[in-house]
């Protein structure tokens, strides 16, 4: 035999043992190669290891934002003592509890016979409203400065007059738990005087600077926002029982009231004014 002959003899002899098949769901070796067949499942289970580690990760990142990041309930800063829920009888949660029971209705005629003993915080925050938007419906507008101030035109200072006018009604309306106001017809008063001067202001031209223009606005919305919050806080305190909230909605009328009268006395006002002869 030659070589050549034991080379190809070889060769075939391979070739043969390649051809070997085993049983089903056995390994198969096809021409040197292994082609499987699995004897078991795909286990879904571990194809969803990942989606069950980001919900783990997602887990903890929830117990640490409860365990750091939130203040456990006993040590925070309360104003009053903390409630301990823990050793609360259910007498006690259901006493925190809002009453089902509705609050007792006024008849109309009750509602009436209330109305006379309204009049003193009505009455002042009337006449307030009604002196402080005359000035600004009316009047403001008509007080300018052409030359004096380069850098407003005519309708940039009348917008500035209601920002100022705007920021001293927030301020006094945040004051209600520094300053109380008893006499709140006092502010009334005192708004009749601010329409005195923005009228002959307006008419006279005696102020000559802008910025007193602006002090006195200022004031004047401090004067409508402390008589606005002082008599519904006089309200809140002074009357008790069913009839808070009645004299709380009806109060609220008498600004209402008050804004609507002055529109209607503006509008004269302004076009007699608008009518005089410039000197």
């Amino acid at each position: 035999m030659t070589a050549l002959e034991y080379d190809a003899q070889s060769d075939t002899e391979r070739n043969d043992a390649g051809h070997v098949y085993y049983e089903e769901n056995e390994p198969q070796i096809v021409m040197g190669s292994y082609m499987f067949e699995p004897e078991y499942e795909v286990d879904e289970q571990v194809l969803a290891e990942p989606e069950v580690q980001q919900e783990d990760l997602a887990l903890l990142q929830n117990m640490d934002c409860f365990w750091v990041i939130l203040a456990h309930p006993e040590r925070t800063k309360c104003r009053r003592p903390c409630l301990n829920y823990n050793t609360s009888s259910e007498e006690e949660e259901e006493s925190m509890l809002p009453s089902s029971v509705p609050p007792p209705t006024l008849a109309f005629t009750q509602k009436l016979a209330l109305l006379p003993s309204l009049m003193k915080y009505m009455i002042p925050v009337f006449l307030v409203y009604l002196a402080e938007y005359v000035i600004n419906q009316g009047l403001l507008e008509l007080i300018y400065f052409p030359g004096d101030v380069g850098w407003l035109d005519h309708h940039e200072q009348y917008r500035w007059y209601q920002v100022v006018y705007q920021a001293g009604v927030m301020v006094s309306r945040s004051s209600v738990n520094c300053v109380h106001i008893d006499h709140i017809w006092k502010t009334s008063v005192l708004q009749m005087i601010n329409v005195v001067l923005f009228l002959t202001c307006a008419i006279y031209w005696w102020v000559k600077n802008i910025w007193l223009v602006f002090f006195l606005i200022l004031w004047e919305g401090l004067l409508g926002g402390a008589a606005y919050v002082n008599t519904f806080y006089k309200v809140s305190q002074e009357i008790d029982g069913p009839h808070k909230e009645y004299a709380m909605s009806v109060t609220t009328l008498a600004d209402s009231l008050g804004i609507t009268v002055a529109g209607f006395i503006a509008i004269p006002i302004h076009n007699a004014i608008c009518s005089l002869p410039v000197k």
